[in-house]
């Protein structure tokens, strides 16, 4: 896999190729438009694995990398099992939507603005929770998370702050 090199605090620090594309998913809730692309999240070293156990479910993954498999209906696919019933995947996220960016600033901008639209219409009273999972064995993909996060949050207080300090 080719590398990126960028600088960090005046460190020298290798990405991997997923970070070209900086990208994220999120699962909309039932009042948003769904397709019925899903990601599923296992454990490092298992996607071969996970891959196998949805093909013999009956579902067709379209992409793979280090701790997930995205999976889109073909024509002909019908699932034989629940998904409930699979062994290898930690968290299944149904109905997603990929947001992609080219910065840090520039992907919590998009899931900002997602996450307000999917608001519109809504009042939020109690607390929320706002979470941002990442496969720990990807070496910086932890950090860019965090960076997404705090520019998420830090995007959020602008506009909406009574609803940031809901969030859990």
């Amino acid at each position: 896999m080719a590398n990126q090199r960028s600088e960090i605090k005046g460190q020298d620090v290798s990405e991997p190729e997923f970070f070209r594309t900086p990208r994220i998913f999120v699962a909309p809730h039932d009042r948003q438009r769904l397709n019925d692309a899903m990601l599923f999240l296992c454990q490092h070293g298992f996607e071969s694995l996970l891959e196998r156990e949805l093909n013999e479910a009956g579902v067709t993954v379209v992409e793979k990398e280090r701790g997930w498999a995205r999976a889109e209906p073909i024509v002909g696919d019908a699932i034989k099992l629940s998904l409930a019933e699979l062994a290898f995947p930690q968290l299944i996220m149904t109905s997603i939507y990929e947001l992609r960016g080219e910065s840090v600033n520039a992907l919590a901008q998009q899931l900002a603005d997602f996450f307000l639209e999917s608001l519109r219409g809504e009042r939020l009273d109690a607390a929320w929770p706002c979470v941002f999972q990442t496969v720990a064995e990807v070496v910086g993909l932890g950090r860019r998370a965090s960076a997404v996060e705090k520019a998420f949050g830090e995007l959020l207080k602008k506009k909406l702050s009574r609803v940031a300090r809901l969030a859990t």
